[in-house]
């Protein structure tokens, strides 16, 4: 029985990336300075700081944070601090799988970073706006955003930023099945994360790893890649990718026959899905159970499973997720033979992967790559052009320097033939003058 690959990854900007330990620490002391009544810039960026952190350790406590921030940063008139919170919201908002609300946020950010014309704030919340369209499978709106970001984070030389957007517009050629395209751009995105030893980083970059690798039914490495992934999650005490690699390796397990591993792994998977309040990911992992419970020909139990999955893919307008609950209930269908229910899935199928993949959007998508490298063309030649105007007019000023040094020796040298001139004149009037004087 073929499976549907495990989920690829995305990054958000502005999640710090620490270790558990160092993490609760970190918490721990910037509440130590909440509880002080300081009401200015300062506390604008502490809430910041407590907001990032808690959007890793604990979603539901971050929100009170960011909207302090918010509030705070409009009052003192703070421009940065107010792009920066609604940013951190929008983080929060799109982790609770509330997207709408997110993009509201980083709209608003946006608006805010083109007034201070902040390059830096620019790629970063186009980068995160580029996630929520990925996750609502909006693959054209996603790349376009993407390449800006890129472009962006090429202009400050900013590596780790030019790794997430590589890794990103790897995921969006992922799951439009542009394998080629996928490899190509994960390839480069881990190359820069290993050589910065991001950790975070190397979290997206192993998760993606491991999915080509179980796309090339190399299920055996594909878990190996996981199993780095969710080392380094446990290591950063992130709960939501330590979910999201279990969720992976049961899925590789499955695909091994390794039935009673596989179950074992969704089960944690599920467990700290509910630890980390992420319900888009736990839409995923009932998935994913369900495809465990009918490998096992637990088909009772695998349908409650995909419908619930179902139910909350449509409600929160998952497409990827819709399509692939669709898909598991199509399977148990056509295998009790009930293939009119089962036709009625597959048609429901094949109608929320004609919006996902459209011809329409792999054309846009092609004409926004084609873009961005006619672009990446252009100022290399600006840049060879500025060089060979530059060497140009170093020549330029080197001839003009040699014929000046030229012209000063003439000058010198006439001026010199001029003074011996009027000296050797005067020397023979001398001696005129004494020999007339001899009597």
């Amino acid at each position: 029985m073929k499976f549907k690959i495990s989920v690829l990854l995305i990054c958000c900007l502005g999640i710090y990336s620490i270790q558990a330990q160092e993490l609760q620490k970190n918490i721990d002391s910037l509440l130590a300075q909440y509880a002080k009544p300081k009401q200015d810039t300062t506390r604008v960026r502490l809430l910041e700081k407590l907001s990032s952190h808690y959007n890793v350790a604990a979603l539901d406590s971050a929100k009170a944070f960011a909207v302090e921030g918010v509030a705070l940063a409009e009052k003192l008139k703070d421009v940065s601090g107010r792009w920066r919170l609604r940013n951190v919201l929008g983080t929060y908002y799109e982790r609770k799988a509330e997207y709408d609300s997110a993009l509201a946020q980083y709209n608003d950010a946006l608006k805010i970073i083109d007034s201070l014309n902040s390059t830096r704030g620019y790629a970063i919340v186009l980068n995160n706006k580029a996630t929520v369209f990925i996750r609502q499978a909006k693959y054209q709106e996603a790349l376009e955003l993407l390449f800006r970001a890129l472009e962006a984070e090429q202009d400050l030389e900013n590596r780790e930023g030019i790794a997430q957007a590589y890794n990103n517009i790897g995921v969006v050629y992922y799951y439009t099945q542009n394998f080629d395209k996928t490899t190509e751009y994960l390839t480069k995105a881990l190359e820069i994360q290993e050589e910065l030893g991001k950790l975070d980083g190397l979290i997206l970059g192993y998760n993606n790893v491991g999915a080509i690798r179980d796309y090339q039914q190399k299920y055996k490495e594909a878990i190996g890649s996981y199993q780095k992934a969710l080392a380094i999650s446990e290591q950063l005490g992130d709960v939501k990718q330590e979910a999201i690699a279990w969720s992976n390796i049961a899925l590789a397990q499955v695909k091994l026959g390794q039935l009673n591993l596989a179950e074992s792994s969704i089960t944690k998977a599920l467990e700290l899905r509910d630890k980390a309040s992420d319900p888009q990911g736990k839409v995923q992992s009932q998935i994913t159970f369900g495809r465990v419970l009918q490998a096992q020909e637990r088909n009772a139990l695998a349908k409650s499973y995909f419908e619930m999955g179902l139910k909350a893919a449509q409600e929160n307008e998952l497409l990827l997720l819709e399509r692939e609950a669709l898909t598991g209930l199509a399977e148990l269908a056509a295998a009790n033979r009930n293939y009119q229910e089962a036709n009625t899935y597959l048609s429901q199928v094949i109608v929320v992967k004609d919006s996902i993949t459209n011809k329409e959007n792999a054309q846009a998508m092609a004409e926004m790559e084609a873009k961005y490298q006619t672009q990446q063309k252009e100022n290399q030649i600006l840049a060879q052009r500025a060089e060979l105007a530059e060497a140009e007019l170093i020549n330029r000023r080197r001839t003009a320097l040699f014929v000046g040094s030229l012209g000063l020796a003439f000058l010198f040298g006439l001026i010199g033939f001029l003074v011996y001139k009027q000296q050797r004149l005067k020397n023979q009037q001398l001696q005129k003058e004494a020999e007339s004087e001899q009597p």
